[in-house]
């Protein structure tokens, strides 16, 4: 292996490695003499441990001859050898440079296949440089065709790269060169007659002695065009479908052993290549040598007549589609057409259909503006007679509100009547009382001066007075729980609002009156019975302390029932005397001569049922 710097032949320096195989390197380099133009430096291995001095010396002058074949060949396709030299048991070629990737490392990169007209485009081209190889004097052999030593330019030009050296005429040497030169072929590019020279011996010789016949063939024939268009076959595969193709060797063993062929077609790997494409890449990688294109040239017409055919096919096929979109097109034509006469019916039919909504709408309208009419003449003389129901309403609430005005107005007055009527009511009630004590002052007088009544005469005058004390006690005890007469009222009775006071008042009123009176004729009738005798005096006094008595205890419940202060006053006396003196009438001062009088007896009323007191309060909750 070359170092960096290192110059060959005092003038071409090695730049970098470009790569490297079985049968040696390729290198980068500046020629000096060329004003340091780049030039790729090809060394070639070839191996002479076991050559005598000889067979060494007819090797290196076949290198020369063979090199010099290379540097006379002038094609698009190779690149130029500019120069050959030995150095250091070495064989060196020095080529055009080509820069950028090959085939193979632009696969790997795309992970899929290269379009298949971009491959037909590089298979045109490498088969007319094959062709110009084979058909050259001596003919000139590749050996090593695969997808690492084809390179793109930058106008898109296919170059082969890397091929070995041409077939010698001493057959001995020859196959030691081609067998060195084989080394870096790759075995799935390479057709069984290449892979069979190159196997291990042991190996070989197991096949040979199963397959022995068929051996001795392939080894008597050596390799010639039909390998390299193996090789190019194989290659195309690999470049169309992104599938290594199986290799020669196992193939020829599976098919030898009546099994079918493991290797699969491109078309069935990529539908995208048509079959009669396919077909010339497997005639062209067929085991048999006999089976496979005989030239380059013939490989080439037949790629040729493929895509003939398939541009025939394809013009036939645009030709029937073609026919088919002309035919389509007037299916489509009629379908429209018939598709317009159907959506003019639809549209005359929608037309009339429209027509006719649009009289009932018209009618409907029409309908509604009558029927709107009717209803705002309803709403006019609803709302008239709302206007008048709403005057009415507020005559109707003025009216109210007057009345209640006025209802109020005579509530005021009432409740001053009411008013007046309470205090005139104190003042009677104050009267009343006054009138007691004056009783009861003049009770204790006469007390006082016919206290010495004799027991007998006492006795049956208390008697007598004690049934008169009683009839008078039926006779006071009901007006006592009657109501204030309306004859002491500061106010006619008539003024009231209420009609019922108007029945009532009689029956209620009266009484009272009549109480007052019996109470002053009661006190002048028992001055009257007192008067006689003092004896009489005294049972007068004591008829009337115990009619009083009565008197008031038969009163008493009814002042007791009363509820309110303002009720009817009761008629009982105080129970306690005052110490007041009591003036004498002069009729009473007057000595009159004692006599017993047996009073008459009077029959006894029933006492009358007890009455509960109507007072205003009364009047104005009925009321």
């Amino acid at each position: 292996m070359l170092t960096t710097d290192k110059i060959l032949q005092g003038r071409y320096r090695i730049i970098s490695q470009l790569g490297h195989g079985g049968m040696g390197a390729v290198y980068e380099a500046k020629d000096k003499k060329r004003f340091d133009a780049s030039v790729a430096l090809k060394e070639i291995l070839i191996d002479l441990s076991d050559v005598d001095t000889r067979q060494h010396e007819l090797l290196r002058r076949a290198f020369e001859r063979e090199a010099k074949i290379l540097a006379e060949v002038h094609h698009e396709v190779f690149p130029h050898v500019i120069e050959y030299f030995s150095e250091s048991d070495r064989q060196y070629l020095v080529m055009e440079l080509i820069q950028g990737a090959d085939l193979g490392q632009l696969l790997m990169e795309r992970k899929a296949p290269f379009p298949i007209e971009e491959i037909l485009h590089w298979t045109d081209q490498l088969l007319d440089a094959l062709d110009y190889l084979h058909s050259y004097q001596p003919p000139i052999f590749h050996r090593d065709l695969k997808p690492q030593n084809l390179k793109l330019t930058s106008r898109r030009k296919i170059k082969l790269l890397d091929f070995g050296i041409a077939k010698s005429e001493e057959a001995n040497q020859s196959a030691t060169i081609t067998n060195q030169t084989f080394i870096a072929a790759t075995l799935n590019y390479s057709p069984f007659e290449q892979i069979l020279r190159v196997i291990d011996s042991t190996l070989r010789e197991v096949i040979t002695q199963r397959y022995e016949e068929k051996i001795k063939r392939f080894l008597e024939n050596p390799a010639d065009a039909r390998s390299d268009l193996y090789a190019l076959g194989a290659t195309l595969y690999h470049l169309s479908t992104a599938f290594i193709p199986t290799d020669a060797l196992k193939r020829t063993l599976e098919v030898w052993s009546n099994k079918p062929d493991p290797l699969r077609a491109p078309h069935e790997l990529n539908p995208n290549i048509p079959e009669e494409i396919s077909l010339v890449f497997l005639k062209a990688m067929e085991i048999e040598r006999e089976d496979r294109f005989a030239s380059a040239t013939e490989m080439q017409q037949a790629l040729h007549k493929a895509v003939a055919e398939i541009k025939r096919r394809e013009r036939e096929a645009a030709k029937k589609l073609e026919e088919e979109a002309h035919r389509a097109m007037w299916l489509a034509e009629q379908t429209q057409l018939e598709n317009e006469r159907l959506e003019n019916e639809r549209l005359e039919n929608e037309r009339q259909l429209a027509q006719q909504e649009r009289l009932r709408i018209q009618a409907e309208q029409l309908r509604q503006a009558e029927l709107i009419e009717r209803q705002l003449q309803e709403a006019e003389i609803l709302r008239q007679q709302g206007e008048q129901e709403r005057l009415r309403i507020e005559a109707e609430q003025a009216r109210l509100e007057k009345e209640r005005q006025l209802a109020k107005q005579e509530q005021l007055r009432i409740e001053a009547e009411l008013a007046e009527l309470r205090r005139h009511e104190s003042k009677i009630q104050q009267q009343i009382a006054e009138s007691r004590t004056s009783e009861t002052k003049q009770q204790l007088s006469v007390n006082e001066n016919f206290g010495e009544v004799q027991s007998a005469a006492a006795a049956t005058q208390f008697s007598d007075g004690l049934t008169q004390q009683s009839n008078l006690a039926g006779i006071f005890r009901e007006p006592t729980k009657q109501s204030i007469s309306s004859d002491v009222l500061p106010f006619k009775t008539g003024d009231l609002p209420f009609t019922h006071l108007r029945n009532s008042k009689k029956s209620r009123v009266l009484p009272i009156a009549a109480v007052s009176f019996l109470m002053f004729s009661g006190l002048i009738l028992g001055v009257w019975f007192l008067q006689p005798s003092k004896t009489e005096e005294s049972n007068q006094t004591n008829t009337n302390q115990t009619s009083f008595s009565a008197n008031e205890t038969t009163t008493e419940p009814t002042v007791a029932a009363t509820p309110e202060p303002i009720v009817t006053p009761s008629l009982a006396l105080s129970p306690e005397p005052t110490a007041e003196p009591v003036s004498r009438s002069p009729a009473a001062s007057k000595p009159a001569a004692p006599r017993i009088e047996k009073p008459t007896p009077q029959p006894k009323k029933p006492a009358p049922k007890a009455k509960k007191p109507v007072t205003i309060d009364d009047i104005l909750k009925n009321n």
